[in-house]
């Protein structure tokens, strides 16, 4: 099973067209969906980079991206459709690793219970109901 990702095919003759490069187009990518850092903001001794992107509505339409406009050298602002073609594929599943073995990650979001008294319920029930194979581990992560 693998996840859904996007796809840009860029077009080298669209880019020759209007003076771009592969590095400018993908920069607007990286940008719009991704996310760059422009500055760090500080509270007190902590350090917080700002990232900024493209909204939500933006990034999980397809047609809306292909519109968004690529400035040229010359000055122009074509849509991002025109230098690089792009599509929602389907690709292979990742595998997650930490120390050189695969892991997985579940998340929990709790109510009306404390964070300590949940982690320690849950780790009793996995304890008394869940067979853990030999060589397979399970820990238990955050703040609690």
């Amino acid at each position: 099973m693998g996840g859904n990702y996007l796809d840009f095919d860029i077009r080298r003759e669209a880019l020759g067209r209007y003076g771009l490069t592969v590095a400018d187009v993908q920069d607007v990518i990286q940008s719009a969906i991704g996310g760059m850092n422009i500055t760090t903001t500080v509270e007190g001794l902590e350090r917080y980079p700002v990232n900024v992107r493209y909204s939500r509505e933006l990034r999980d339409n397809v047609a809306d991206m292909r519109e968004i406009l690529v400035p040229t050298p010359l000055g122009q602002q074509i849509p991002r459709g025109q230098p690089a073609d792009i599509e929602v594929r389907r690709g292979p599943p990742s595998i997650k690793t930490e120390n050189a073995r695969p892991n997985a990650w579940i998340y929990v979001d709790i109510r009306d219970i404390d964070v300590g008294t949940y982690v320690g319920m849950a780790g009793r029930a996995v304890a008394e109901q869940v067979d853990v194979p030999k060589g397979y581990t399970v820990n238990w992560s955050g703040q609690y």
